[in-house]
């Protein structure tokens, strides 16, 4: 009597762990084909941020086809955050100054912005 309840508990444990990799599997392969689009916020088109933008999707797509950046053109840093958000876009290029949401995080460094203010020789500035 005891081998038969355990031999009935095996086969229910047996077909439960191929249905639960079976299951896993079907998942599995259907999330690997699955391309993944993100929304980058940029800047105006004729901008170096729209330009960096449009490079950064390429070179993604190239090495990860199953990752498609969508570039969006917006009116700079202050919009992007406001489109991070809101959750209209996933990524944006923000410069360092720009006021973010605490829960905004940034992903890295791309480069380092110079700034020169400059001014005509007549201002009267000295130093």
């Amino acid at each position: 009597m005891q081998d038969s309840i355990l031999r009935k508990s095996a086969i229910t444990l047996g077909l439960g762990s191929i249905i639960m990799v079976i299951v896993f599997g079907i998942l599995w392969f259907k999330d690997s084909k699955q391309i993944h689009t993100l929304i980058l916020a940029t800047g105006d088109k004729s901008g170096q941020y729209y330009a960096f933008g449009k490079a950064l999707s390429k070179v993604v797509n190239n090495h990860n086809p199953q990752i498609k950046i969508k570039v969006l053109e917006s009116q700079g840093s202050p919009a992007n955050a406001e489109l991070l958000d809101n959750n209209s876009a996933q990524l944006a290029l923000v410069q360092s100054d720009t006021v973010v949401n605490p829960s905004t995080k940034a992903i890295t460094f791309l480069f380092p912005e110079l700034f020169h203010l400059i001014v005509k020789k007549n201002a009267g500035i000295k130093k």
